[in-house]
Parts: C-alpha cells; sequence; structure tokens
C-alpha cells in the first residue's frame, strides 16, 4: 500500500463537508493535522 492511499484512511470530512481534516503520522509517532 502506498502512502497516499494509506493516507486516504485517515481523512474525514466534516458533517457538512465543507472541511476535510487529513491525519498523518509522522516518523516520532505523532500526529499532523493539515486543512
Amino acid at each position: 500500500m502506498d502512502a497516499e492511499a494509506d493516507a486516504s484512511k485517515l481523512t474525514w470530512r466534516s458533517p457538512d463537508g465543507a472541511l476535510i481534516l487529513l491525519m498523518r503520522e509522522n516518523a516520532t509517532g505523532w500526529f499532523t493535522i493539515g486543512v
């Protein structure tokens, strides 16, 4: 599985469908959130 496919599993859309939060685990095990 490539990084893009893995990242897509960690993507959520807000109830109104206007916002997507992408959480990605970095090398240290912490998560970064991109809007």
